[in-house]
Parts: C-alpha cells; structure tokens; sequence
C-alpha cells in the first residue's frame, strides 16, 4: 500500500489564554489524504480550542 500524501500537518500547537494560562502544549496531527480523522476527548479537554488554533 502507498503512503497517502498528508492533507493537513499541524505541529506543537501552544494556545495560551490571558498571557498567562497554558490551555494546550505541544499539540501536532497529521491528516491523510482520503483519511476521516475525529478529535475526542471529555468536557474541556481541548477538542473545540485545537480547531479553532
């Protein structure tokens, strides 16, 4: 099977809110081509902030 080509390459996502809380660190997804990639995680883990950054 050929590797996919990567669609989106996202690495060390940091999000800070206030200059002052560290709300993500070090976040990195690589999505291929042809690929369905879901985000899951509890209340405020994260999921809504990763997409938005």
């Amino acid at each position: 099977m050929e590797p996919k080509n990567i669609v989106l390459n996202v690495n060390g996502i940091e999000v800070i809110y206030n200059h002052v809380i560290l709300v993500l660190k070090g976040v990195s997804l690589n999505v291929p081509e042809g690929r369905i990639v879901a985000i899951l995680g509890g209340n405020g883990a994260g999921k809504t902030t990763t997409l938005r950054a």
